[in-house]
């Protein structure tokens, strides 16, 4: 059965995590230690799925489309497909760059 402080504890050092601050704990015995980490790797692997279930794109549902040759109709499969998005750093640093200069 969990402990109400651990699970407190694990609470308060995840919302730290999240938020950028640092935390402190002390711990004395080494079965707790093993318990903190196990209940912190849980949740940082929910995260991790989390963040990246948002990152892929929902599946393509399958659709009717044409073969640009033989102008026969063949049904495109259902897939996944990545996608990226540039964020507003990154779009700004692409159009700061001075364009190349030609050397006549």
């Amino acid at each position: 059965m969990p402990h109400p402080k651990m699970n407190a504890a694990v609470k308060s050092l995840r919302d730290s995590w999240i938020t950028g601050r640092k935390s402190l704990l002390f711990v004395r015995r080494v079965k707790s230690v093993k318990e903190l980490k196990r209940k912190l790797d849980e949740l940082r692997d929910q995260w991790l799925l989390d963040d990246l279930r948002r990152w892929l794109a929902p599946a393509l549902i399958p659709r009717l489309g044409r073969n640009p040759h033989t102008k026969q109709a063949v049904t495109i499969t259902a897939r996944r497909v990545v996608t990226f998005k540039a964020s507003r750093i990154l779009k700004a640093a692409v159009n700061t760059i001075p364009p190349a200069s030609s050397s006549s």
